[in-house]
């Protein structure tokens, strides 16, 4: 390379100066392999870490709305993660079914003493009378808890309105007579 700047016209102090920073190029570009390296390998690990992050984020999340949605009342926007929720436990374990059969009696009450709309009242019913029908049909139906939901509804029906007295009245009488 000294050969070909002396034929080029450099001086001997230009031909010094251009081979040192042909030197430091050459060594750039060294570096710059180095560090093109690491950051591919940092690209990867990226490509891996963030989704795998949102990923546990995003089921943080989910498991503390199902937590939340556990406690909710018939007429919240929680409600149908509730039943969700419910419906997963029933299968991975279908003895649950009793605790839900008597959370929903239990929610009935509840928005009958706290005077909530007929409409919330009625769909809390329906909710119950599917899980009931339901439970009484599993061989290993336990009658105290019947016994115990059909409390809960006498109470809800002593505080409803005539037309949802008249439902749960009707319920209790479908699951007695079948």
């Amino acid at each position: 390379m000294r050969r070909e700047l002396y034929t080029a016209g450099a001086t001997t102090a230009e031909v010094d100066d251009l081979l040192l920073i042909a030197d430091s190029l050459r060594l750039l570009r060294h570096s710059n392999s180095v560090v093109e390296r690491k950051n591919r390998s940092r690209r990867g690990i990226k490509m891996i870490v963030v989704p795998a992050a949102y990923v546990l984020i995003g089921i943080m999340v989910s498991t503390f709305i199902a937590v939340i949605a556990q406690v909710a009342s018939p007429d919240s926007w929680l409600f149908p993660v509730q039943k969700a929720s419910d419906n997963v436990a029933v299968m991975l374990h279908p003895q649950y079914r009793e605790v839900i059969m008597m959370r929903r009696a239990d929610q009935v009450r509840e928005l009958a003493v706290n005077e909530s709309s007929a409409r919330a009242q009625l769909g809390a019913l329906t909710s119950y009378m599917e899980v009931a029908d339901e439970y009484k049909n599993q061989p290993h139906a336990d009658y105290a808890a019947f016994r115990y939901c059909e409390s809960q509804l006498s109470q809800a029906a002593k505080t409803a309105t005539p037309q949802v007295r008249q439902a749960i009245n009707r319920s209790l009488y479908s699951l007695d007579t079948t």
